[in-house]
């Protein structure tokens, strides 16, 4: 397993504490101040899954290599007429 899979993991960890955090801290205080930290910790939580959506990768090859990739050399020379 890489390292860049377990950061990733450790983010959507982080990210759904921090949205069930920053709810019920929301929620539970009845302070503008907390209420703001509540919600910055939600938003933070958000922007934590945002990001894992965006870098975990859809599919994967494994540990399989890729083919050569098939370079065509030849080209077609016309004389304009």
């Amino acid at each position: 397993m890489d390292w860049g899979f377990m950061i990733q993991m450790a983010m959507a960890i982080l990210g759904a504490v921090l949205i069930v955090g920053g709810i019920v801290f929301y929620r539970s205080s009845t302070r503008d101040g907390a209420r703001s930290m509540g919600a910055a910790g939600g938003a933070a939580g958000v922007v934590m899954w945002a990001f894992v959506a965006l870098t975990l990768p859809i599919s994967g090859a494994g540990n399989a290599t890729s083919p050569d990739p098939v370079i065509s050399t030849s080209a077609v020379v016309t004389n304009g007429g």
